[in-house]
């Protein structure tokens, strides 16, 4: 984690006192210092600064102020320290100081401070004052604080000065930037690490940082940056894992390869990754993805034999696929693909055809709830609302012995859209009662989705009492779209005066 204790980023930097120096400056210039450090502590006093005239005067004073903001920081008062700050627009006005207060902010999660910092040294053209590590400090808290456009600027600053930002600072920015964005910050991360003449350990690429980067080419469906980057890895010494595999399934699925989607477990094995949970998910999600519901059945149904020949399950997939003229446009322009997951000169029809030894799985993966909700979405959108109610009561049976397939909250939210959708709202609110039964707390989302239900049929009456009594009951307070619903719901029903009422509720709240 990036934000450790400030003393591994800074060293101690005792202002510097000469044997020389006469004992009645040195009282004078402790006591300046103490007052300083009073003053900041104490709020209400902070305000009552006043400045010298004299030229000299205020340069000593600036001295004394940033000692006594170093000495507030080494004593970790860092809310005292940014008051001092607050009241002197001359601080701070050394590179330690500064670059000491930017990373005891950003450390404290202090948002607002780390931004009225950085704006006063751009006014003040003295942002050079800031090293490397305090700026991916504020980078790294900015993207974790959900302002990831103020980290990929941080970041992009850093580089321009020729600052090699900290792998886990633009790690966490590349993994909350949008996908065009943080492929624009890799490729300038990469641009500079390939010219920078001393390179740190702590700024070069890891396997995590390129699994955020091929994410967003999965993301954007751009295969032939994804593979580019994937032999990129090999350059800075980054090896491919689970994670990086998982996201080359969503890739394929992105291109329309089914093909290459039932391949890529294999290539994975041959490899020497074991396989974790998440790539049967990524494979079920992928063919209910292509609507390709009995395959994704057959994945899970192998799971829950504890099948080990996968592998050959996924080349009887790709053995009984008829291409469309469609397909093999896609197969075109995602040709590259196939360098990563069968390699070059390699014909996937033939070699699914041919008797060659298939690798088997490590070990034995039961499906947990996070894949039998996602076949459970593909039932939904494909409206089989019984089989998505049948496979919840298989689900709980099984989770008598396998915790992992108990029902959770996404789950029966799950079941609850697909009977909502289907005007089945009797059954629906069963289900939110079996939930508390189950002991299985209802999210906002999941009475969100049973308001609109009943707004939907023009019976706003529940949706209120359901927002009165159960959410009330559960101390989940309406959010926007809560309230929003429940307006549609009185406009439909022509309760214009309820609507209105509902609107000022949303504001007041």
């Amino acid at each position: 984690m990036l934000l450790l204790p400030q003393a591994q980023f800074f060293l101690s930097t005792n202002p510097a006192s000469s044997s020389h120096q006469k004992p009645h400056s040195n009282a004078t210039a402790n006591l300046r210092r103490h007052t300083l450090i009073f003053a900041a502590v104490s709020p209400t006093s902070s305000s009552s600064q006043t400045q010298p005239s004299s030229t000299t005067h205020q340069s000593d004073d600036d001295e004394d102020n940033d000692a006594a903001l170093l000495a507030l920081l080494r004593e970790d008062q860092t809310d005292a320290a940014y008051r001092l700050v607050a009241s002197n627009p001359s601080l701070p006005n050394s590179p330690v100081s500064a670059s000491r207060l930017l990373a005891q902010l950003s450390y404290a999660s202090n948002s607002k401070g780390v931004a009225a910092l950085l704006h006063r040294l751009r006014a003040r053209g003295a942002l050079h004052l800031l090293d490397a590590n305090s700026l991916s400090l504020a980078a790294s808290a900015a993207a974790r604080s959900n302002n990831p456009h103020l980290a990929y600027s941080l970041l992009l600053s850093m580089l321009r000065r020729g600052l090699l930002p900290d792998r886990r600072a633009y790690t966490t920015a590349l993994a909350r930037l949008p996908p065009p964005r943080a492929l624009r910050l890799f490729d300038a991360v990469l641009h500079h690490l390939r010219r920078a003449p001393n390179l740190s350990h702590n700024s070069l690429p890891d396997t995590a940082v390129f699994n955020a980067a091929l994410s967003a080419c999965a993301d954007v469906g751009d295969c032939h940056r994804f593979r580019y980057l994937f032999d990129e890895m090999r350059t800075w010494s980054a090896s491919p894992d689970a994670l990086t595999y998982n996201v080359l399934i969503k890739m394929c699925a992105r291109a329309g390869r089914k093909d290459l989607v039932a391949r890529v477990l294999e290539r994975m094995l041959s490899s020497g990754v074991a396989p974790c949970a998440t790539t049967f998910h990524s494979l079920v999600a992928a063919y209910v993805g292509f609507g390709d519901i009995p395959t994704a059945e057959r994945i899970v149904q192998a799971m829950r034999e504890r099948r080990r020949d996968m592998c050959l399950l996924l080349r009887q997939v790709v053995a009984g696929e008829v291409r469309t003229d469609c397909e093999d446009e896609q197969m075109q322009t995602s040709a590259v693909l196939e360098d990563i997951v069968v390699g070059t000169n390699f014909n996937l029809k033939e070699a699914s055809e041919e008797e060659e030894e298939v690798p088997l799985l490590p070990e034995a993966y039961p499906p947990n709830s996070r894949v039998y909700t996602t076949l459970m979405k593909g039932y939904m959108k494909a409206g089989r609302v019984e089989d998505v109610v049948a496979m919840v009561r298989a689900m709980r049976r099984e989770g008598e012995t396998a915790p992992a397939s108990r029902p959770d909250h996404v789950t029966y939210t799950t079941v609850i859209s697909t009977l909502v959708a289907a005007g089945d709202m009797e059954r629906a609110r069963a289900v939110l009662d079996e939930m508390g039964r189950a002991g299985v707390p209802a999210s906002r989302v999941t009475y969100n989705v049973l308001i609109k239900g009943y707004c939907q049929r023009l019976q706003v009456g529940k949706a209120r009492e359901l927002v009165a009594a159960d959410m009330a009951e559960t101390g989940i307070e309406p959010d926007v779209v809560t309230y929003n619903t429940l307006i549609d719901g009185c406009v439909l029903t022509d309760d214009s005066a309820g609507a209105v009422a509902l609107f000022k509720e949303m504001r007041t709240e």
